[in-house]
């Protein structure tokens, strides 16, 4: 039947998958998916008995957002998606995947820390203001 995970019964051709096999289901590494999820700039997962999971579809929603902020449609030349492989997590790397998961963290985090340091400049400003001499 089905193997029972977490107080999760998953069968074959399963919609939830794993963080490994959701990372083999994009093309990028674990560690990518993890650097994604923790900045909350990637695919969001779910939570199930404490383990972060993810579904198919928000998986395919995230590629092809991904995809179509570029201009590069899935479906058509230059890039089509990898036939899919029997095991998830054994499918091979996707370089265009990795190179725009790798752009998405970049300019989050930069955006972050540019807010972070207007948000400190005007705290600094503003103690200069009320407390500096006059």
């Amino acid at each position: 039947m089905g193997e029972v995970e977490a107080g999760l019964v998953v069968f074959p051709g399963k919609a939830i998958l794993s963080p490994v096999e959701a990372a083999g289901l994009l093309g990028i590494s674990c560690g990518l998916l993890r650097a994604l999820a923790w900045t909350r700039c990637g695919p969001r997962p779910i939570t199930v008995g404490g383990r972060r999971l993810y579904t198919r579809e928000e998986l395919n929603g995230f590629r092809t957002q991904l995809l179509s902020e570029f201009g590069i449609e899935a479906g058509k030349r230059p890039y089509r998606l990898a036939p899919p492989a029997e095991d998830e997590s054994a499918r091979e790397s996707d370089p265009l995947m990795r190179l725009l998961c790798r752009h998405r963290l970049r300019h989050h985090c930069v955006v972050r820390a540019l807010w972070g340091m207007l948000v400190f400049g005007m705290g600094l400003l503003l103690l200069l203001l009320l407390f500096g001499a006059h």
